[in-house]
Order: structure tokens, then C-alpha cells, then sequence
């Protein structure tokens, strides 16, 4: 691997950091709002910011991107900002609910044991859809672990009997999960066939904030097991400072803080905004 290839990942693999840090500070304040009884229930998905925030940043302007229920981090890589995702959640009306290009859609292990991921496959195959179908396997369906709900070791290796390209890599692998996603994309455009990408995970919060009366914060992570913190241990290895990281979280930091100020203080969408939304009378 040449120097300047290395540096290339490096500062891309910066970037992948940086929106992992700002998804895990939106994460932690929305769960501030939830148990102050400001918003409805929430996914945390603190922990497991890494593969998303890799995924979405690698795809391009007109690409779609359909995001996991715990999806800040793919959100915020693909460029939506994070006034619109608090203004959705908080039902203001500067929530977003709305070229060719290739699709990212992201499940968890739970939701591969539905029907409908078969029938997806086997379409995205047939019709050579160039979807990049997203497994993000935390080993957990609520509360039941996944050997108690499938028949494989892996979720990839289903989808080969569709067709259909897999490959499964754990969310720590920093390098090898961004350098193998910018391949797999680059072949779903040029290719115009589906790839399944299984991530595995670990899943640190309870699966909802319906399970527990207290946040789950990032710093609860034991380090070891943290992928944020191993991008940031591969990042000071290639040369990026703590200064550098530091000022990145404390800039990241205060765009949270100035957006929730913002999106608290708008207008409360009305029951007659929302419907018109949808229908014109």
C-alpha cells in the first residue's frame, strides 16, 4: 500500500470518525430529551455508529439510502442535517419527510427472519437492481439472540442462494470495513447487480428506551469493544493528533448544542399541518 493511498484512507477514515462523533452526541441528547419527557420512544444506536457512517459516506449525491430504525449515523453520513432529523422527531415543521443512482438499505438480524428479505433478494437478483442491501447483525432480535432464530451462522450466506454477492466483516475492522465497502459500492454502480453487506455488531444499549428509565452513553461502552474507539486509536496511529480529535468533538459538540436550541424553539407542527402534508383538504 503506497504512502499516498495511506494517507487518502486516513483523512477519509477522518471523516468517518468525525460523523460518528456527531451522531453519538445527537444520539445521547435525544435520549436527554426522551427521559425528560420531550419526546417519544427512541433506538439508540450508540456503539454502533461506525459501519453506517463508513456506508454512507462512500455513496454518492443521487444514490438512495434507506436507514436502519437506529439510523443518526447513516442520516447524518449521507448528508441530512441534523435540524431536519430533530425537527422530525420533535414534530416541528422543520422535519423532512420529503437521479439515478444505487440504493443502501439497512436491516438488523432481526429483521433478516422476515419473509420480505427473501422476496427482496430474489427480485434485486432477477431484475439486477443495484441495491446495496445492509445487515447490521448486533446478534439481538429485541431480547432473543439470533441463534434462536436462524438456521445459518450469518445472515450473508442466505442471500447466495439467491444469487446474490455477500460478504461479512465486524465493525472493528476500521480499514478493512471502509476500503472493502468503497469496493463493494464501486461494483454495484458499474455492475448493476445487488450486494449484501453483513456488519457484525455489538449492541451496548437495551433495544429501546422503553427497556430502561436511564440514557446509555457512549463512555458506558467498555473501551476494548467500543468501534469508535478504535477508529480513534487507528486515527492517532496515522498521525491524526488528540488536539485535532479533540477540537473535532468539541466543534461537533456545539453544532448539537446550537441545533437543539434551534429546533426547541420551533412552532409545534399542528394536527392540520401534519394531514396537509399528505392531503391537500
Amino acid at each position: 500500500m503506497t504512502s499516498v493511498h495511506t494517507k487518502k484512507i486516513e483523512r477519509e477514515l477522518l471523516r468517518v470518525y468525525e460523523n460518528c462523533i456527531k451522531s453519538r452526541l445527537l444520539d445521547e441528547k435525544l435520549q436527554e430529551l426522551y427521559f425528560d419527557g420531550r419526546t417519544h420512544i427512541l433506538f439508540s444506536g450508540v456503539g454502533a455508529e461506525v459501519g453506517p457512517s463508513t456506508i454512507a459516506l462512500l455513496l454518492g449525491q443521487n444514490d438512495y439510502l434507506v436507514p436502519h430504525y437506529r439510523g443518526y449515523a447513516a442520516l447524518l453520513g449521507k448528508g441530512v442535517l441534523i435540524e431536519k432529523i430533530l425537527g422530525e422527531k420533535l414534530g416541528r415543521k422543520t422535519g423532512s419527510t420529503i437521479e439515478e443512482g444505487i440504493v443502501a438499505v439497512f436491516f438488523g438480524d432481526g429483521e433478516a427472519s422476515r419473509n420480505t428479505l427473501g422476496g427482496a433478494l430474489n427480485l434485486a437478483s432477477l431484475w439486477r437492481l443495484p441495491i446495496l442491501f445492509v445487515c447490521l447483525n448486533n446478534g439481538m432480535s429485541i431480547s432473543i439472540p439470533i441463534t434462536e432464530m436462524s438456521s445459518t451462522k450469518t445472515v450473508a450466506e442466505r442471500a447466495r442462494g439467491y444469487h446474490v454477492e455477500t460478504e461479512t466483516i465486524s465493525e472493528t475492522e476500521i480499514s478493512h470495513l471502509y476500503e472493502r465497502t468503497q469496493k463493494i459500492v464501486t461494483s454495484i454502480r458499474d455492475e448493476k447487480q445487488p450486494f449484501l453487506l453483513e456488519i457484525k455488531q455489538k449492541r451496548f444499549p437495551p433495544h429501546s428506551s422503553n427497556y430502561d428509565n436511564r440514557p446509555f452513553l457512549g463512555s458506558m461502552i467498555p473501551k476494548d469493544e467500543d468501534p469508535l474507539f478504535h477508529l480513534e486509536t487507528f486515527l492517532r496511529r496515522s498521525g491524526v493528533s488528540d488536539t485535532e480529535l479533540s477540537n473535532n468533538r468539541e466543534k461537533i459538540n456545539n453544532l448539537i448544542e446550537s441545533a437543539f436550541a434551534e429546533a426547541l424553539n420551533e412552532k409545534q407542527l399542528s394536527e392540520e399541518d401534519f394531514f396537509s402534508i399528505y392531503h391537500d383538504s
